[in-house]
């Protein structure tokens, strides 16, 4: 279940090489359907005026006053509608940037920190650099020995004062707990990052539950993990671990008419955890998409060597998606074997379904929801799986196609107290935009018909977009070839991969 990216060099600061379009500081986009996420169901014929990447005047286009040097672009009657923001991504390559610019994420969370992202993040704020906005979690925060190697570690909970304070003053604002940090460790960093001023937003650690987690002030729960713990029937056998061997056999129980799935979790105990995180302002970040790995077996294996995007993977991670040999759990009691690869498949129903309807009751009970894909973990394209999620928000947790897109767009606004900045197109809000052929209020896959992309005011037209797709695609032809004449891997950031292990 981990991998350690050994050898891969800093990422470099490379903006869009060949398509990176200068344009006048004034730009009208005309002729448009406006979905503004003001308010939902509005749509707004006409038009909107840009100046110096951000939002000047949204609406008809004979009520906008325009100037004689703005740059004028038709819309051709198409739908725009905010870039949308990925709240849970590892940036893996240079090339990872322009994959999200190229499906219209124009911000993200990086979910693990390291000092080239956070070069990256100064180089895009300085506008030395177009890419998505970039907001990061710190490096990854565990016990040692750690879940993945080049994680920092912290075994002393009287060291965690000092522990946070260096990492806020590198730069970060949040910090990436793991797997296997200690409880009393745990409950040392939440103080001193309250203390400090910065958020708890990785894992529920092993050892800690979900509602002491919540009440201690964790501020997003990323994959839902540790929620099935928390709310599996009560004198059930069941480990906090990564699909561990006790859900295999739960879900054994359950597929031969024992029990069912509402009597093994108890929706009870998930709406009083719902009513919890939202009294405290707990976010869920549900990554349906990368959850569905629980279930990852031969067969999505083969279906995935097939998929049409296939070569726009990072090939160092490539090949960790397509591997077919079983792995092993590390969890605070050891190493555990993973489940065979048809126990794997077994867990299909579970991976998917059900926790779709976990989700659909942390959404009728308050909780915010955030859109994140976890990309490069197995199925999970940079940029254009967070579409996927978007329709898995409405598939399986039963939303309406307007609240989907809060997920990418108004919620994560929400979450970091920025309401109006981004995520709307509104006067004053940076222009980050997404032009659609079709109405996504109508079929949330209409997000993937995409014509155009503003980030920062700059325009990327379909041509420039198809441009970056070939450019990336040349890229990873390269490094593949490399690779397999011996050479080291390209430019990468560690990153784990959820159900592989080196």
């Amino acid at each position: 279940m981990r991998i350690n990216a050994k050898s891969l060099a800093p990422l470099m600061l490379v903006a869009l090489s060949g398509v990176h379009q200068t344009i006048s500081a004034t730009t009208l986009l005309e002729n448009v359907h406006i979905i503004p996420m003001t308010g939902e169901g509005e749509v707004l014929k006409g038009a909107v005026l840009v100046n110096d990447g951000h939002v000047l005047a949204v609406g008809p286009s004979a009520s906008i006053t325009v100037p004689a040097e703005a740059k004028r672009i038709d819309g051709a009657g198409g739908f725009l509608i905010p870039g949308l923001t990925d709240m849970h991504n590892h940036i893996d390559s240079p090339e990872s940037l322009k994959l999200q610019l190229a499906y219209g994420v124009t911000t993200i969370r990086n979910m693990w920190g390291t000092d080239e992202v956070l070069a990256q993040r100064a180089a895009e704020q300085a506008g030395e650099l177009l890419a998505p906005d970039i907001e990061t979690v710190s490096p990854i925060i565990d016990h040692d020995p750690p879940y993945f190697p080049g994680s920092i570690t912290i075994t002393d909970a009287a060291a965690a004062d000092d522990f946070v304070r260096d990492l806020k003053e590198q730069g970060y604002t949040a910090l990436k707990t793991y797997e296997l940090i200690q409880k009393e460790v745990y409950f040392a960093l939440t103080k001193a990052a309250d203390r400090y001023g910065m958020t708890i937003e990785g894992h529920i650690p092993q050892a800690v539950d979900a509602f002491d987690a919540v009440l201690l002030g964790h501020d997003t729960v990323e994959h839902s993990m540790r929620v099935d713990a928390a709310i599996v029937a009560p004198g059930t056998t069941y480990s906090s671990a990564f699909r561990p061997p006790e859900l295999v056999r739960l879900v054994e129980r359950i597929d031969a008419g024992e029990m069912t799935y509402e009597e093994a979790f108890r929706r009870d105990m998930l709406r009083a955890l719902a009513g919890l995180m939202v009294e405290n302002g707990t976010a869920l970040v549900p990554t349906m998409g990368v959850y569905e790995v629980l279930s990852y077996s031969q067969s999505n294996r083969e279906a995935m060597a097939k998929h049409p995007l296939i070569d726009y993977v990072n090939p160092v991670y490539k090949g960790f998606w397509l591997q077919a040999d079983p792995v092993e759990e590390l969890t605070n009691e050891g190493v555990k074997a993973e489940p065979s690869d048809a126990e794997i498949a077994s867990l299909e129903y579970f991976a998917s379904t059900e926790h779709g309807k976990w989700v659909a009751i942390m959404h009728e009970e308050g909780v915010l929801i955030l859109a994140g894909v976890d990309a490069p973990n197995p199925g999970m394209f940079q940029g254009f799986s967070l579409h996927d999620e978007l329709g898995r928000m409405v598939s399986r947790a039963g939303m309406s196609n307007y609240e989907a897109l809060k997920t990418a767009t108004v919620n994560p606004t929400i979450y970091w107290k920025i309401e109006g900045q981004r995520g709307v197109i509104a006067p004053g809000a940076e222009a980050d935009f997404i032009l659609l052929a079709n109405n996504p209020l109508d079929e949330i896959a209409n997000t993937k018909s995409i014509q155009g992309v503003m980030a920062d005011g700059q325009w990327l037209d379909r041509t420039r977009l198809d441009a970056v797709l070939k450019e990336v695609h040349e890229a990873y032809a390269a490094q593949a070839k490399a690779m397999e004449e011996g050479g080291e891997p390209a430019a990468g950031f560690p990153v784990h991969l959820h159900g592989a292990h080196e």
